[in-house]
């Protein structure tokens, strides 16, 4: 099989544990693109608090961000988004303000979060891990007054929570379901990722492929959590990393080498050579 497409997750699958790229990826994706490969980056986050060295790789032209809302081709400079409307994103906020959580929300490409709840306390109340709080406190865009900042206009890309109760967050989650108009998913534990129906990663590759010509049939996915599911189970040939939650390598084709062993390496050597 000739394959013309990789779509890659970011954290936990191409980033390693320390949240970098390494130079034998990006060695392995210039080789990619020299076979005639697209290498493409399919993230959760937001445009702009994606590595800038992948953001501005010579040979990555397009990006997938917040879970499949926004494709951008920055060759181009072309932009397609699969936003909340202003009112439903309003009912998503006032919602979630019922419950103990602590959010992101990713509007204009970037990750907006609370400032007054960017702590050690915050976070240990919360319940954020390791690695998300020095994703938050490195990459997101420190508001003082959120609250008052998105009672304005505002088209969200997603929105990213943490609960404080896992009791609260499956009440939450029913609760967003009944909209009807949303899709959810998650990366880490405590965590709900909210996105507008259609705009999971799996709707963004589909998209983006035809956009492109390229049968799914000619398309490798690979990740390792559950915000990865919908893309790994409509490619081609779906790949988890060995650090992948059950559920992804159970819907995958195979399970390879996990983050920090270099997974574009991998991918070059055993599926496009």
């Amino acid at each position: 099989m000739g394959y013309r497409l990789i779509a890659s997750d970011l954290d936990g699958t191409l980033l390693s544990d320390n949240a970098e790229v390494t130079k034998e990826n990006f060695d392995a994706i210039r080789r990619i693109t020299e076979a005639g490969v697209l290498f493409v980056p399919v993230t959760g986050r937001a445009m702009y608090e994606m590595p800038r060295n992948v953001v501005e790789c010579e040979n990555i032209r397009y990006t997938v961000s917040s879970n499949g809302a926004v494709i951008y081709d920055k060759v181009t400079g072309e932009k397609i988004t699969h936003c909340f409307t202003v009112e439903r994103f309003r009912e998503i906020f006032m919602l979630l303000k019922k419950y103990q959580v602590t959010m992101t929300i990713h509007y204009d490409q970037k990750s907006i979060t609370d400032a007054s709840k960017v702590s050690d306390e915050a976070f240990d109340y919360y319940c954020v891990n390791d690695y998300y709080r020095k994703h938050i406190r490195t990459t997101n865009v420190m508001i003082d007054n959120f609250d008052e900042y998105f009672s304005e206009d505002r088209e969200a890309e997603m929105l990213s929570i943490f609960f404080r109760y896992e009791e609260e967050l499956q009440q939450c989650y029913k609760e967003l379901e009944a909209m009807g108009d949303v899709d959810i998913t998650a990366s880490t534990k405590g965590n709900l990722e909210i996105i507008r129906r259609g705009a999971l990663k799996g709707a963004a590759l589909m998209k983006l492929a035809e956009k492109l010509s390229i049968p799914l049939s000619e398309v490798i996915a690979v990740g390792d959590s559950r915000n990865d599911l919908s893309m790994i189970e409509i490619a081609g040939l779906g790949l988890a990393a060995s650090n992948a939650i059950d559920v992804v390598k159970d819907a995958s084709d195979a399970v390879i080498c996990s983050n920090n062993e270099n997974v574009a390496v991998h991918i070059l050597d055993n599926y496009i050579r």
